[in-house]
């Protein structure tokens, strides 16, 4: 007879619908690429866009004109992309064209009739006619040498040169035009040469948004110009409409603003994306975001790191700037016509650019050009770019507009010039979600690296060019993580049509991949030997296994083994068996694009009656508890759905030629392990006719009820603390001794431990023990203080600690060195040094009267950096005028030296931002720097084997198997009840699911802000939260294996900027402007120590070892050269921290922001645990509890008799006094835990009474 067609579902389809696909950024290839999805029937398509507008760099913006002055024509202007750069092969263009034929020419995208742009371009108003004649032929000069790059570039890329063209754009071109000038004998035509050649290489710098002396040569002609007219104008709408054309296809409902994605975790399927609205899974990521924010974040955005050939070339390629500045005049002002052009000549350059190179140069210098803007008569607008393109967004408007008129006034030569009436200007380096504005290829990627640790399926061979961005980021031979972006096109880099080819392709790659591994779910069949109970024989043409095998819809998917099923199967198969079959898993969520379709392999032996395993590798929605449905249906190829949360549905065929009766038992039951499932042996039959086809129905087998919340239940403690820090250890501590004595286990506690080990910010570094003498702190350095200190105390009594009064250290000490190499005199320092200490000393005191002050606004000083500056000014002032009067002149190294004085302040300024781990010092809170106390007692005390010894003491105290390490937290579900209890759901990165009775947490501070709470945390936790700041310090370790270079009585060298040399930091490297010096390093003979804190701490730890090992040379060599006998060394090695980019961490510890000091009681609201009611009357699962927070306490403890502690928050920065130290972190722990005691206490008092 025939066989029964399978009809099996359209996987292809039915996948597509079901794929998670995340693009990050709503530019023109993150639009491209969704709406490119949504149209290949991608349903399930998010687009993440941080800022509130879409577009990315493609900012159409509509002046305010009710309360501005109108302008006339359409009331647009573009502050990012301007033109369409070319037609033939343009995909914008050809785009528009597209959609202006199908529609009928309604809407028109392309303004086709506008004139030519560079028909007035080379017109120079500040020169006579012989002159712009003259200039005119430059012009073709100047354009057959960039010809000529483009042409030997070609040759060298392409490996038919080795020869290298030059080592920048500047070079190659100044070299040339040299020549030229060398063979021009009229003086007047020489200086016409230089202001050409100056103004050659301005416009130079806006078409590459970047200095050229930092634009690759060697791959000058990587960029390909697309033919036709490069300055194609759009339409009525700007390139508004060519975004909204896009949008046509894109759902509105899965585009999200204001959503920044802050972390990309592609360690394991799925990829895990932290953004603002909180921890998700995707099975794909497509990021669009532009190279100036991979190159500021990649370290923090990505774990793990991004292979090393990308994240080379992320830190090679160039990301420049480029801004606009429109100048609106009154209508009665203008003095231009349309398309006037006003080029802008330097006269007094004598210099080329490259003989100019480390002078000084104002801003405004580098303005090319202003011209007349296109429907708007009353507007022109000025292009700048490169540095002065950057320097310009730090001024003021008013600033602005002012040089902007200047330069205007020089270029028309009309002193009776009218002022404009305001600005409109761009702002690309500022923001934070660009710093920048189109990419280039620079003098960095010249380099060819062989990469050994590669991630790529290539060669090891890596260019640090755009084709190496593009590539994918591959898990399992899948591309999940997708790179797009006009940064990412091989050859039409810094466009809009290479951005929006960029999304095309990464849509097209994810498409590509999902039909070529998913095409289909077919089922392959190996006929076996299947022996018959009736007869006992065997069917020679069989051979003894019979396999079923479901293919994988993605290739080498890798999940979690702990999810099986086992299915027995007896031997009653006739010989010949035909089995097709279909397996399907699917969570059904809430969220209905949350389900999932698993990969799924079956064996069976049916001879040997042994079981099938199916190993299932996503089991995303499915676990202990969940109830499951199990069907089977030979001869009926017909599914059913359950209506339960989770369903495990297998569709079966099985046709039987001999009309034999076929039997496949089979049942389901829970386990224990959350996530796991077996189904076992169950019969169940229906005789059919003689001579047709057996038909076996199996209904659903309900399981378990299904678990509270639609979420898994797991195993469940008493408390659970993320968090294996000192606060995390202290509690713990706490709550093992309280128990000690009821023989305690790991089922009361559990302790769960992002990091590979436990000490949260405390790390010490063993693997260079014996080079250095001894371990490196790379995280916490020393006890601070005896008296009242729980961790001194602690450590004192296991013998932890070396002797403080013989062994103890110091910290802003040594020689204080110029950049000349000269010291300043010791006791001029300590005077300084005295004068900035009693500002500090007069903080602590102004603690209890500020927190009147400030509600009455009578505090003098804003913040604290104010008034260590205000103070200080002052004092240097009063001692100017003691010393000199009105009329003298201050002497080198005299406390009247404004230049040695602003450095004292600056080096105190650096100080202060590592010792508080802050960005900036301006921002601290006057009465919340002032709470702080020092324990009496030795300061710096260090400890015999490193402060690790201090973690290991505690967890060797814990119970086994209480601490599980590489446990990350994804969720926290606190308002939940379960059996008419509260409890709190935890569930960890890798799907594991915890429940407990309470919950404490030790996070960061940063960590805390952003973590993934459900619900979100009440309104008072965010009021405290915004009061505290968390930054970065590091610590630079540099060591000299043959011994120190410095005399043993050195304390170290300190570094005081007179004047920052701006060339020095950019050829060394900016980070290194925030290093303040470098100290001994006690009992480490060969070891130099440097702090680093804000912003530069985090530059430093992008960069790679041998930079940072030059850099800090360099540094040191420019300051201590000249007082070390012999000079100083280069450091054989470096070994550093980087706390900034540790995800579990982001940064060092925390700090007091300026909204601490107006908002009433911040750490008792942090502090503050979430509870919920044990009144049975108080059907409310959870409360705020506000009023209680900030109550007063009679009313806080009359009112928490009924109330259970659900989550407690501990951390060094929820210490009133000890923030930001480690003997905080412990006290805090320690706290919260003797709460939960005490709470347990009086609960049992309650009871028993």
């Amino acid at each position: 007879m025939a066989h029964p067609k399978v009809s099996l579902p359209n996987s292809v389809s039915s996948l597509k619908v079901q794929t998670r696909i995340l693009v990050i950024g709503a530019g023109v290839s993150g639009l491209s690429a969704a709406a490119e999805l949504n149209r290949k029937g991608y349903g399930n398509v998010k687009v993440y866009e941080a800022r509130s507008r879409l577009g990315g760099r493609i900012h159409t913006f509509t002046p305010d004109l009710e309360t501005k002055s109108s302008l006339e024509g359409r009331p647009i202007i573009e502050l990012g992309a301007q033109w369409i750069h070319g037609q033939e092969g343009n995909s914008v263009f050809e785009t528009c064209c597209a959609e202006k034929a199908k529609i009928g020419g309604t809407l028109d995208l392309l303004d086709l009739d506008a004139p030519i742009f560079f028909e007035n371009f080379h017109y120079w108003h500040q020169l006579d006619k012989d002159q712009n004649e003259f200039m005119a032929k430059l012009v073709q000069t100047f354009e057959d040498l960039r010809d000529e790059c483009e042409s030997l570039s070609n040759d060298y890329a392409g490996g038919r040169s080795e020869k290298e063209v030059s080592r920048s754009l500047l070079a190659f071109l100044e070299a040339r035009f040299g020549n030229l000038l060398e063979r021009e004998t009229d003086p007047d035509k020489r200086k016409t040469l230089v202001w050409f050649f100056n103004w050659a290489i301005r416009l130079e710098n806006e078409i590459n948004g970047h200095e050229a002396n930092e634009i690759s040569a060697n791959y000058f002609g990587q960029f390909y110009e697309c033919k036709g007219n490069i300055t194609t104008e759009l339409g009525p709408r700007g390139y508004k409409a060519f975004i909204d054309l896009m949008l046509r296809y894109i759902p509105a409902e899965t585009i999200f603003t204001e959503t920044e994605v802050t972390h990309i975790d592609f360690s394991v399927r799925p990829i895990k994306v932290t953004s603002t609205k909180g921890i998700e899974e995707f099975d794909y990521v497509i990021c669009s975001l532009p190279l100036g924010v991979l190159k500021e974040r990649q370290s923090l955005l990505f774990t793990p790191e991004l292979p090393k050939c990308k994240s080379m070339t992320i830190s090679a390629l160039g990301f420049g700037t480029c801004n606009k500045i429109y100048l609106e005049f009154r209508e009665k002002d203008v003095f231009w016509t349309a398309g006037d052009v006003f080029q802008v000549l330097w006269k007094d350059d004598h210099l080329l650019p490259g003989e100019a190179v480390g002078r000084r140069k104002e801003w405004y210098r580098s303005v090319s050009r202003l011209n007349a803007v296109r429907h708007n008569k009353r507007l022109l607008v000025a292009w700048i770019a490169g540095s002065g393109a950057r320097e310009m967004e730090a001024l003021s408007e008013n600033e602005v507009m002012t040089e902007c008129w200047k330069i205007l006034k020089m270029v028309t030569d009309r002193e009776d010039l009218p002022i404009p009436q305001r600005i409109i200007r761009s702002t690309w380096f500022s923001d934070p979600f660009s710093r920048g504005s189109y990419s280039f290829i620079s003098t960095a990627c010249d380099q060819r690296l062989i990469v050994k640790d590669c991630w790529y399926p290539h060669d090891a061979y890596c260019s640090l060019l755009p084709a190496t961005l593009a590539e994918p980021v591959f898990v399992d031979d899948a591309p999940v993580l997708c790179f797009a972006g006009e940064a990412t096109s091989d050859h039409f880099y810094s466009t809009v049509h290479g951005a929006y080819d960029s999304g095309l392709r990464e849509a097209t790659r994810i498409d590509n991949y999902i039909k070529a591994k998913g095409a289909a779910i077919h089922t392959s069949i190996a006929t076996g030997d299947i022996q018959d109970e009736a007869n006992q024989t065997n069917t020679a043409k069989n051979e003894r296994a019979q396999n079923v095998t479901f293919d994988a819809l993605e290739k080498k998917e890798k999940i979690d083994n702990s999810m099986t099923s086992q299915l027995a199967v007896d031997n009653s198969f006739e010989s010949s068996t035909d089995v097709s079959a279909c397996l399907n898993l699917k969570g059904h969520q809430k969220d209905p694009n949350e389900q999932r379709i698993s990969k799924l392999t079956a064996k069976v032996n049916v001879d040997n009656k042994e079981s099938v395993r199916i190993a299932d590798e996503e089991r995303e929605g499915v676990g202990s508890g969940a109830a499951l449905t199990k069907y089977v249906d030979f001869g009926n190829t017909d599914s059913a759905y359950s209506e339960t949360d989770h369903q495990l549905e297998m569709v079966g065929l099985c046709s039987d030629p001999n009309n034999g009766n076929s039997r496949l038992k089979a049942a389901t039951q829970v386990l224990s392990e959350p996530g796991a499932f077996s189904i076992s042996s169950h019969k169940g039959s229906q005789a059919g006719p003689s001579g047709a086809g057996t038909s076996t129905s199996y209904t659903s087998l309900p399981l378990n009820t299904t678990a509270p919340y639609n979420i898994r239940r797991g195993e469940h403690f008493r408390v659970i603390i993320v968090g294996a820090g000192a606060a995390g250890l202290g509690a713990a501590l706490r709550l093992t001794d309280s128990t000690r004595n009821t023989a305690p286990n790991s089922e009361n506690l559990l302790i769960l431990e992002a990091h590979s080990r436990p000490g949260g910010r405390i790390l010490t570094h063993y693997e260079a023990a014996e080079i250095t003498g001894g371990p490196l702190e790379l995280g916490a350095q020393w006890v601070h203080g005896e008296e009242d200190n729980a961790l001194f105390e602690f450590c004192r009594r296991h013998s932890l600690l070396s002797d403080p009064r013989a062994d103890y250290s110091v910290e802003g000490k040594g020689v204080f060195l110029l950049p000349d190499g000269s010291a300043v005199p010791e006791e001029l320092i300590e005077n300084k040094i005295m004068v900035l200490n009693s500002v500090k000393n007069e903080l602590a005191l102004l603690k209890n009267s500020t927190k009147e002050k400030h509600q009455g606004n009578s505090f003098d000083y804003k913040s604290v950096f104010e008034m260590y500056r205000r103070r200080f000014e002052a004092h240097v002032m009063e001692t100017y005028y003691n010393q000199f009067g009105s009329h003298g002149t201050p002497q080198s190294f005299s406390a009247g030296d404004p230049e040695l004085m602003s450095a004292i302040l600056d080096w105190y300024r650096k100080f202060e931002i590592v010792d508080n781990a802050c960005e900036d010092p301006e921002q601290l809170a006057i009465r919340g720097y002032g709470d702080y106390v020092e324990c009496p007692g030795v300061y710096y005390i260090n400890f015999n084997n490193g402060y690790e010894s201090f973690v290991r003491t505690i967890v060797k105290s814990l119970p086994e198997g209480s601490l599980r390490l590489n446990a990350p937290v994804s969720k926290v579900i606190w308002k939940r009840r379960h059996e008419n209890q509260e409890v709190v759901v935890v569930e960890t990165c890798d799907g594991k699911v915890f429940t407990c009775d309470h919950l404490i947490m030790t996070p960061s501070v940063r960590v805390l802000k952003q973590f993934p709470f459900q619900p979100s945390l009440p309104k008072f936790k965010h009021e405290a939260l915004r009061c505290f700041g968390f930054g970065t310090i590091d610590k630079i370790f540099l060591v000299w294996d043959d011994g120190p270079f410095w005399p043993e009585d050195s304390l170290g060298f300190q570094f005081l900027w007179t004047r920052y040399d701006d060339d020095f930091f950019k050829e060394h490297g900016e980070y290194l402007r925030g290093i303040y010096g470098f100290e001994k390093v006690n009992r480490r003979p060969n070891v130099l120590l440097g702090w680093i804190g804000g912003d530069h701490a985090v530059e430093m730890e992008k960069v790679a070892d041998t930079e940072l090992l030059r850099g800090c040379y360099h540094l040191l060599k420019r300051f201590a050269n000249r007082v070390v006998p012999g000079g100083v060394r280069p450091p054989s090695r470096v070994i550093r921290s980087a706390w900034a980019s540790d995800p579990y961490v982001n940064g060092a510890y925390s700090h007091r922001l300026l909204p601490f000091d107006q908002t009433n009681d911040p750490v008792g609201k942090l502090q503050q645990p979430l509870y919920c009611s044990t009144n049975e009357d108080n059907d409310s699962a959870t409360t705020d509890l506000e009023d209680i927070a900030v109550g007063h306490e009679e009313h806080r403890q009359q009112d928490r008799k009924d109330l259970h502690p659900l989550v407690l928050f501990a951390g060094e920065a929820t210490d009133p006094v000890y923030f930001s130290t480690v003997h905080g972190a412990l006290r805090s722990g320690q706290r919260e835990a003797q709460r939960l005691i005490d709470y347990w206490n009086c609960k049992t008092s309650r009871e028993f009474t």
